[in-house]
């Protein structure tokens, strides 16, 4: 319930008129962090994408390409093979250009599925 409220947020104040882009970027480093902490990787994917798809809206085609790949990485990680192959489909270039970057973009996470061994196809939930 908690990341699902914190990526609401995020989007609210995403969406908002004249939203300052620290404001924003760190409402959705909020909800990814809390996503992460409940070992929830579905909505790990979905904040990344979501955030990646405001740095598009936003020209920062360097920042999306970081967490489009992220969500990417963790929808695959996921299990969810339709969700990789659309991203594929729609921002393949931006995820092949920015995955020799990923995981240094100062602050939104996506590390904390990588090493503790979490199966591929599990469901968590917050």
């Amino acid at each position: 319930e908690m990341c699902i409220i914190g990526r609401l947020k995020a989007e609210r104040v995403a969406l908002a008129k004249g939203a300052k882009f620290g404001v924003v970027q760190a409402a959705y480093e909020e909800a990814i962090k809390a996503a992460a902490e409940n070992k929830n990787i579905g909505d790990v994917a979905l904040g990344n994408e979501l955030v990646g798809k405001y740095y598009l809206r936003s020209d920062n085609e360097g920042l999306a390409g970081i967490h489009l790949t992220r969500a990417w990485s963790a929808y695959m990680k996921w299990g969810a093979h339709t969700k990789v192959a659309a991203m594929e489909k729609e921002h393949g270039e931006r995820l092949s250009s920015s995955s020799a970057l990923l995981g240094t973009s100062g602050g939104l996470i996506f590390g904390a599925f990588s090493d503790d061994g979490l199966e591929s196809n599990s469901i968590y939930s917050c």
